[in-house]
């Protein structure tokens, strides 16, 4: 008997309804679809039997939008979505709260922004931390995306939301290609982003998948 798997970190690409323009540089991706049949389809044996969506970082205003519609994918029969991590903007100063209001549902699970693309000052404003703040009200999770040269100020998110869990994405995307994955300072290495949380909460997770998004 096979071991039934959680995908924690599904992908669905649909250029007929959102653009896409950070496929524009990945030929293989650049306007080309990836929906949840073809998904199903390339997945089919290998005993894959539940998935949590990604956001996929459809352009403004069209992220908001995605999240619904993968909610509508997710009703459909054998479409195996069980939960939605959604896009989100927490860098907004006002109405945070209200948008994680508008996107409420059973198969809310968390909440990404992508960071590894922005200036690094996005997510250290003291209102970042705020809303991020917000997630533990709602028992939702935050999904970290940044760079390994970047870990330094992931850890210090993850320190000013210290009842927040988080996820780290690509684990930290570490150098590997120049066997460089562990050579940063220790206080940013990967096993060290979330010890203090780990050893008061153990709610710092590492997520791998593609290290395109």
């Amino acid at each position: 008997m096979s071991i039934p798997i959680l995908d924690t970190h599904q992908h669905l690409i649909y250029p007929g309804k959102y653009p896409y323009s950070w496929t524009d540089s990945l030929p293989p991706l650049k306007g080309n679809a990836f929906h949840i049949e073809d998904y199903l389809t390339l997945t089919k044996g290998s005993g894959i039997t539940r998935t949590i969506f990604m956001e996929a970082s459809p352009d403004d205003p069209h992220w908001r939008d995605e999240t619904q519609f993968v909610y509508e994918l997710s009703e459909q029969p054998n479409a195996i979505i069980e939960g939605v991590i959604a896009n989100c903007r927490p860098e907004s100063p006002s109405g945070f709260e209200a948008y994680i209001e508008s996107v409420q549902h059973p198969k809310l699970v968390g909440f990404r922004r992508i960071l590894h693309t922005m200036p690094d000052d996005l997510s250290q404003s003291d209102h970042f931390a705020t809303n991020i703040r917000i997630l533990e009200k709602y028992n939702l999770t935050f999904d970290l995306c940044f760079r390994a040269d970047q870990l330094p100020i992931a850890r210090d998110l993850v320190q000013k939301c210290p009842n927040v869990q988080f996820i780290l994405d690509h684990c930290g995307v570490p150098d590997i290609a120049k066997h460089r994955a562990n050579s940063r300072p220790p206080q940013c290495r990967i096993q060290n982003i979330g010890r203090p949380r780990l050893l008061r909460r153990r709610k710092c997770h590492h997520r791998s998948s593609s290290p395109l998004c």
